[in-house]
């Protein structure tokens, strides 16, 4: 006898039974319940307590019964508030990951159509990952992707949302799909929860009251999604929105701009004004324009010129006071900023009708040289006018820089912002007459002498200049002056020092390595990596940080850290020559706290003094061991001895 008659006889065999058993007992207990079915197969492990036409259930209320949890990478399957959840996100960090719940067989031999049903809750649905419902009939345990897997997700609905804008995770929706017909029939099914979650954002999936029955799936309530379909730029987050979702790629967020941050986080350096801003690096934002709460605004920021050329300078305060309480809508990543949920990698910016940046919606045509006349050849004594530079820069490839410095001779027609003494920079147009058309842009321009500005003669409209540095196809659409990789050499016909160009100084080796006389960073180059000489005081300028093992390919010129645990040094603040520079080591202890520029961007181009060893980092002369520094007036750590001073 097969399987399937086996079955079959046992149902009728018990229903007889109880049939019998009811009419003996009818008159002697009123309360009995309708008879029950035989549970399911002996084949069909699921099935100890199934009645008929429930061919599999499971609820995860307390563990994940008959199905197993298989985690290829990462963060695996959990039980929590009674569901099996995954999710990549966990103690504010988004981990790879990769997991299966799978269950055991399910024994369909005795139906004839069949349907999947389930409770689940999909938050965080815009992130980055992917939630997929899968059957088969071929699992291979040993190579669990290579088990023909068959996606029947269909269309999960993403969590609702609360009056206060958080996700509502007391409701439920409810999953319905029919069983393919070549799975009807078998006894080896499987269906599985598969999840994926990225280093850069998750989604979290609660699941719960599996079960496979007989019939035809029922209509399923669309539960259409309420903040999720949010963070485009069509419906751009709130700023509630944003800091509930806490995560995202490339997510557009509105409000108003009700201040700025100075200082290394927003609880002690929010500062709501308009007039008199301090930094150019970041703004906050809040859903009122009257806003003075910290709870109820975000930070955002704002990149260098470099990065995404006239965000900075066309968003921040210090620069644009009028900006302040206009409502905004920006293009970047959701993460942690200011020890907050904050908007960074900004890349796009609208502000009074006014499109910034370079990755504005839709297609950005690619830059095509003028037809007006270019003159010169870059060099010196021929140097190239606005539209020669123009034409040289459009040719690069996206993103490239060129090789050589080249000399450019124009007059300025238009001035982005001028220098200062904080910024030591200045951006603006030039062109061959002083007329704001065919200019070229000279963009982070250093002063004479390729150093940053401290004092002297400012630019301004119609003065005539020769700047010299790299030229940049930024993006590949925006052909410009490299940001930091030019400088001033003449202003109407004068240069700072002898009248023609001066050249850039060579750092000098000074210092005995005490308190009042530190190292300069040439003079720890000059002592190499043969010997290590502890208990000294280095000086210089913050240039930037290191990402990888590699000091060659690694070093980083800016402040847009993603790691804690070093620092670049140089001795002039500008500085982008690796071999000018010494790698610093940040221990775990207050320096990093204070100083590392994931947290504190502020202290990028800033002159610090360090204590510490000069050893042997990333393959070349650095300092080791620092346990105290001093930093814009701040002493960080615990001061040495005066004894141990040199």
């Amino acid at each position: 006898m097969n399987n399937t008659k086996e079955i079959n006889m046992k149902k009728i065999i018990s229903k007889l039974m109880l049939l019998a058993m009811t009419a003996i007992t009818f008159t002697a207990c009123e309360d009995v319940p309708e008879p029950y079915d035989m549970p399911g197969s002996a084949t069909n492990p699921i099935g100890d307590e199934l009645t008929e036409g429930l061919y599999m259930t499971e609820s995860f209320n307390s563990d994940f019964g008959k199905f197993t949890n298989v985690s290829v990478t990462g963060i695996p399957w959990v039980i929590d508030h009674n569901t099996a959840k995954a999710t990549g996100y966990n103690n504010s960090v988004n981990t790879v990951s990769e997991a299966y719940l799978v269950s055991a067989p399910i024994d369909l031999t005795a139906s004839t159509s069949a349907f999947l049903t389930f409770d689940y809750i999909l938050a965080y649905a815009n992130n980055e990952g992917e939630n997929k419902v899968l059957i088969t009939d071929s699992y291979d345990e040993t190579n669990i992707a290579a088990s023909n897997w068959e996606d029947i997700t269909g269309k999960l609905q993403a969590a609702g949302r609360t009056a206060d804008g958080k996700v509502d995770w007391t409701t439920f929706s409810t999953y319905s799909a029919n069983i393919p017909a070549k799975y009807i029939g078998k006894n080896n099914v499987r269906v599985a929860f598969f999840y994926t979650g990225t280093a850069s954002g998750s989604r979290t999936w609660e699941v719960k009251n599996v079960a496979v029955k007989e019939g035809q799936a029922p209509e399923v309530e669309d539960n259409t999604p309420t903040v999720e379909t949010k963070g485009t730029l069509e419906s751009p987050y709130s700023v509630t929105d944003a800091k509930t979702v806490g995560t995202g790629t490339g997510v557009y967020v509105k409000g108003y701009i009700v201040g700025y941050i100075d200082g290394k986080s927003i609880t002690e350096g929010a500062v709501f004004a308009g007039n008199n801003a301090t930094v150019e690096t970041n703004v906050i934002i809040a859903t009122s324009a009257d806003e003075t709460s910290i709870d109820n605004c975000i930070p955002i920021q704002l990149p260098t010129e470099s990065n995404a050329p006239g965000i900075r300078s066309g968003v921040n305060l210090k620069s644009n006071p009028a900006n302040y309480k206009k409502e905004v809508i920006f293009k970047g990543d959701l993460d942690t900023y200011f020890g907050t949920v904050g908007v960074k990698n900004t890349s796009w910016a609208k502000i009074d009708d006014k499109e910034i940046g370079n990755d504005t919606p839709g297609e950005t045509p690619t830059p095509t040289p003028t037809t007006a006349e270019p003159k010169g050849d870059g060099t010196q004594a021929n140097p190239y006018n606005a539209i020669a530079a123009y034409n040289a820069a459009a040719a690069l490839a996206k993103g490239a820089k060129s090789d050589n410095d080249v000399y450019v001779k124009g007059i300025i027609s238009t001035v982005k912002y001028t220098y200062d003494t904080q910024h030591g920079t200045a951006t603006f147009n030039i062109s061959e007459d002083g007329q704001a058309v065919n200019e070229f842009i000279i963009y982070g321009c250093l002063y004479f002498n390729n150093q940053k500005y401290t004092a002297g003669e400012n630019i301004k409209k119609g003065d005539e200049v020769v700047v010299c540095g790299k030229l940049t196809n930024y993006n590949g659409t925006t052909p410009e002056m490299a940001s930091g990789a030019n400088w001033l050499v003449s202003l109407n016909g004068k240069t700072e020092a002898t009248g023609g160009e001066t050249p850039t100084p060579t750092p000098v080796v000074t210092g005995e390595g005490s308190h009042d006389q530190p190292f300069s960073v040439a003079t720890v180059i000059s002592k190499g990596t043969a010997s290590t000489t502890p208990n000294v005081y280095v000086k210089g300028y913050i240039v930037g940080w290191i990402d990888g093992q590699v000091l060659s390919s690694g070093a980083k010129f800016n402040a847009e850290a993603t790691v804690k645990s070093n620092l670049l040094l140089a001795d002039t603040a500008n500085e982008t020559d690796i071999s000018k520079c010494v790698p610093v080591q940040l221990p775990n202890n207050a320096v990093r706290t204070s100083l590392n520029l994931q947290d504190n961007p502020s202290f990028y181009g800033k002159q610090v003094l360090l204590y510490g060893n000069l050893e042997k980092y990333f393959g070349t002369a650095g300092v080791k061991g620092v346990t105290y520094a001093e930093c814009e007036g701040q002493t960080i750590g615990t001061a040495p001895a005066a004894a141990r001073r040199r």
